[in-house]
Protein backbone atom coordinates (compact mmCIF):
# COMPACT_ATOMS: atom_id res chain seq x y z
CA UNK A 1 0.00 0.00 0.00
CA UNK A 2 1.23 3.34 -0.80
CA UNK A 3 2.21 6.26 1.61
CA UNK A 4 -0.23 8.70 3.00
CA UNK A 5 1.42 12.09 1.81
CA UNK A 6 2.70 14.09 4.54
CA UNK A 7 1.23 17.31 4.01
CA UNK A 8 -2.51 15.58 3.94
CA UNK A 9 -1.11 12.89 6.95
CA UNK A 10 -0.78 16.38 8.78
CA UNK A 11 -4.94 17.20 8.37
CA UNK A 12 -5.39 14.08 10.55
CA UNK A 13 -6.83 14.97 13.65
CA UNK A 14 -6.20 12.23 16.23
CA UNK A 15 -9.02 12.51 19.05
CA UNK A 16 -7.77 10.04 21.74
CA UNK A 17 -5.34 10.52 24.56
CA UNK A 18 -3.46 7.73 24.83
CA UNK A 19 0.29 6.58 25.71
CA UNK A 20 0.74 6.71 29.84
CA UNK A 21 2.16 10.76 29.83
CA UNK A 22 -1.26 11.18 28.30
CA UNK A 23 -2.90 9.07 31.38
CA UNK A 24 -0.64 10.91 33.76
CA UNK A 25 -1.91 14.33 33.09
CA UNK A 26 -5.57 13.59 32.52
CA UNK A 27 -5.10 11.94 36.54
CA UNK A 28 -3.00 15.31 37.41
CA UNK A 29 -6.22 17.18 36.04
CA UNK A 30 -8.78 15.28 37.58
CA UNK A 31 -6.39 15.21 40.92
CA UNK A 32 -5.79 18.40 41.13
CA UNK A 33 -6.11 20.51 44.65
CA UNK A 34 -6.45 17.19 46.26
CA UNK A 35 -9.83 16.22 44.48
CA UNK A 36 -10.51 12.38 44.02
CA UNK A 37 -11.52 11.13 40.72
CA UNK A 38 -13.00 7.45 39.03
CA UNK A 39 -11.55 5.32 36.72
CA UNK A 40 -14.50 5.84 34.87
CA UNK A 41 -13.73 9.71 34.76
CA UNK A 42 -10.42 8.70 33.40
CA UNK A 43 -12.01 6.90 30.80
CA UNK A 44 -14.25 9.51 29.90
CA UNK A 45 -11.19 11.80 29.59
CA UNK A 46 -9.29 9.79 26.76
CA UNK A 47 -12.34 8.82 25.16
CA UNK A 48 -11.06 5.04 25.40
CA UNK A 49 -12.37 2.35 27.61
CA UNK A 50 -9.13 -0.01 27.39
CA UNK A 51 -7.00 -2.51 29.53
CA UNK A 52 -3.66 -0.19 29.24
CA UNK A 53 -5.55 2.73 30.97
CA UNK A 54 -6.71 0.02 33.73
CA UNK A 55 -3.09 -1.16 33.94
CA UNK A 56 -1.42 1.75 33.87
CA UNK A 57 -3.41 3.14 37.32
CA UNK A 58 -2.54 -0.22 39.22
CA UNK A 59 1.17 0.59 38.50
CA UNK A 60 0.60 3.89 39.56
CA UNK A 61 -1.30 2.96 42.68
CA UNK A 62 1.22 0.16 43.67
CA UNK A 63 4.14 2.73 43.18
CA UNK A 64 2.31 4.98 45.64
CA UNK A 65 1.59 8.23 42.93
CA UNK A 66 -1.61 7.81 43.20
CA UNK A 67 -4.27 6.18 46.51
CA UNK A 68 -7.39 4.70 47.04
CA UNK A 69 -9.57 6.00 49.43
CA UNK A 70 -12.39 4.63 49.03
CA UNK A 71 -14.54 1.69 47.58
CA UNK A 72 -17.99 2.26 46.38
CA UNK A 73 -20.53 -0.46 45.96
CA UNK A 74 -22.12 0.36 42.20
CA UNK A 75 -25.81 -0.99 41.22
CA UNK A 76 -24.04 -2.92 39.09
CA UNK A 77 -22.45 -4.60 41.45
CA UNK A 78 -19.24 -3.97 40.88
CA UNK A 79 -16.51 -1.82 43.27
CA UNK A 80 -15.54 1.72 42.02
CA UNK A 81 -12.25 2.63 43.65
CA UNK A 82 -12.21 6.87 44.13
CA UNK A 83 -8.27 7.81 43.99
CA UNK A 84 -5.91 10.81 45.14
CA UNK A 85 -3.05 11.88 43.53
CA UNK A 86 -0.07 11.90 46.36
CA UNK A 87 2.97 12.71 43.80
CA UNK A 88 1.96 14.91 41.06
CA UNK A 89 5.12 14.51 38.67
CA UNK A 90 5.32 16.82 35.73
CA UNK A 91 6.67 13.46 34.16
CA UNK A 92 4.77 10.61 33.88
CA UNK A 93 6.45 7.43 35.90
CA UNK A 94 7.73 4.93 33.88
CA UNK A 95 6.89 1.70 36.42
CA UNK A 96 6.92 -2.04 35.67
CA UNK A 97 3.39 -3.83 36.64
CA UNK A 98 4.93 -4.48 40.18
CA UNK A 99 4.86 -0.83 40.31
CA UNK A 100 8.95 -0.42 40.12
CA UNK A 101 10.58 2.29 38.45
CA UNK A 102 11.63 0.95 35.05
CA UNK A 103 14.90 1.87 32.74
CA UNK A 104 14.45 4.96 30.74
CA UNK A 105 13.72 4.05 26.93
CA UNK A 106 16.45 4.23 24.34
CA UNK A 107 14.66 7.12 22.60
CA UNK A 108 14.40 8.97 25.70
CA UNK A 109 18.08 8.37 26.30
CA UNK A 110 18.81 9.24 22.43
CA UNK A 111 16.29 12.14 23.29
CA UNK A 112 18.11 13.85 26.29
CA UNK A 113 21.64 13.64 24.37
CA UNK A 114 20.47 15.47 21.30
CA UNK A 115 18.88 18.41 24.02
CA UNK A 116 22.34 18.60 25.71
CA UNK A 117 24.59 18.18 22.50
CA UNK A 118 22.77 20.13 19.84
CA UNK A 119 24.76 19.42 17.02
CA UNK A 120 25.82 15.87 16.43
CA UNK A 121 25.86 12.52 14.07
CA UNK A 122 24.12 9.29 15.07
CA UNK A 123 27.68 8.20 16.51
CA UNK A 124 27.92 11.24 18.99
CA UNK A 125 24.58 9.81 20.15
CA UNK A 126 25.58 6.31 20.39
CA UNK A 127 28.92 7.64 22.26
CA UNK A 128 26.63 9.44 24.89
CA UNK A 129 24.44 6.87 25.54
CA UNK A 130 25.30 5.84 28.63
CA UNK A 131 26.35 2.27 29.88
CA UNK A 132 24.51 2.41 33.19
CA UNK A 133 21.64 4.50 34.61
CA UNK A 134 20.43 5.33 38.02
CA UNK A 135 16.90 4.23 38.93
CA UNK A 136 15.17 4.59 42.51
CA UNK A 137 13.52 1.28 43.78
CA UNK A 138 11.77 1.12 47.07
CA UNK A 139 13.30 4.92 47.79
CA UNK A 140 16.90 3.67 47.34
CA UNK A 141 18.97 4.90 44.16
CA UNK A 142 20.83 2.32 42.47
CA UNK A 143 22.72 2.08 39.11
CA UNK A 144 21.73 -0.65 36.38
CA UNK A 145 24.00 -1.64 33.62
CA UNK A 146 22.03 -1.54 30.36
CA UNK A 147 23.68 -2.73 26.85
CA UNK A 148 25.06 0.54 24.80
CA UNK A 149 22.27 1.33 21.83
CA UNK A 150 22.92 0.04 18.08
CA UNK A 151 24.16 2.64 15.30
CA UNK A 152 21.43 1.63 13.17
CA UNK A 153 18.57 2.12 15.86
CA UNK A 154 20.13 5.73 16.58
CA UNK A 155 20.20 6.48 12.09
CA UNK A 156 16.70 5.16 12.28
CA UNK A 157 15.46 7.67 14.82
CA UNK A 158 17.49 10.35 13.61
CA UNK A 159 16.12 9.75 10.37
CA UNK A 160 12.53 9.59 11.63
CA UNK A 161 12.86 13.18 13.87
CA UNK A 162 14.74 15.08 10.04
CA UNK A 163 11.13 13.76 8.89
CA UNK A 164 9.28 15.14 11.39
CA UNK A 165 10.75 18.40 11.45
CA UNK A 166 12.88 18.32 14.22
CA UNK A 167 16.34 18.29 12.60
CA UNK A 168 18.24 20.27 10.15
CA UNK A 169 21.46 18.49 8.12
CA UNK A 170 24.20 20.83 8.42
CA UNK A 171 26.31 18.10 6.64
CA UNK A 172 25.51 15.72 4.66
CA UNK A 173 26.90 12.23 4.90
CA UNK A 174 29.77 10.92 2.20
CA UNK A 175 33.53 10.09 2.08
CA UNK A 176 32.92 7.38 4.84
CA UNK A 177 31.28 10.25 7.05
CA UNK A 178 27.73 10.50 9.09
CA UNK A 179 24.93 12.62 8.60
CA UNK A 180 25.70 15.59 11.19
CA UNK A 181 22.57 17.14 12.37
CA UNK A 182 21.38 20.11 14.05
CA UNK A 183 18.45 20.19 16.71
CA UNK A 184 16.10 22.69 15.53
CA UNK A 185 12.94 21.92 17.13
CA UNK A 186 13.18 21.13 21.21
CA UNK A 187 10.09 21.30 22.38
CA UNK A 188 10.61 19.75 25.88
CA UNK A 189 12.08 16.55 27.83
CA UNK A 190 9.53 14.13 26.24
CA UNK A 191 10.78 12.55 24.03
CA UNK A 192 9.13 12.35 20.49
CA UNK A 193 7.94 8.95 20.02
CA UNK A 194 7.70 6.87 17.00
CA UNK A 195 4.27 5.83 16.16
CA UNK A 196 2.51 3.36 13.49
CA UNK A 197 -1.02 4.68 12.34
CA UNK A 198 -3.53 2.55 10.88
CA UNK A 199 -6.53 4.81 8.98
CA UNK A 200 -9.06 4.35 6.51
CA UNK A 201 -8.30 6.67 3.44
CA UNK A 202 -11.33 8.17 1.07
CA UNK A 203 -9.65 8.34 -2.54
CA UNK A 204 -12.35 9.60 -3.94
CA UNK A 205 -12.97 12.49 -0.77
CA UNK A 206 -9.13 12.52 -0.77
CA UNK A 207 -9.58 12.69 3.26
CA UNK A 208 -9.44 10.37 6.33
CA UNK A 209 -12.37 8.74 7.18
CA UNK A 210 -12.93 7.79 11.17
CA UNK A 211 -10.63 7.89 13.45
CA UNK A 212 -7.18 6.31 13.18
CA UNK A 213 -5.90 4.13 15.44
CA UNK A 214 -2.08 4.61 16.37
CA UNK A 215 0.24 2.13 18.47
CA UNK A 216 4.12 2.97 19.76
CA UNK A 217 7.25 1.28 17.94
CA UNK A 218 9.21 -0.09 20.23
CA UNK A 219 12.46 2.01 20.07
Amino acid sequence: MSQLPIDLFHQVKFKTKRGHQAYWDIIKVLGANEQSFTMNEVYRRTKHHSASVYDYVKRLTKAKYIKIIRREKMPTGKMQHHFIVLKAVMIAPRLRRDGSESLPTLNSQMWFAMRVEKKFNARDIEAVVPKEIEVIVDGVRQFVKQDGVELSTVKRYLTALYKAGYLKIIEPHGNKQLTRYWLINDTGPLEPKIQRCKMVWDQNLNQVMGVPEVKEVAA
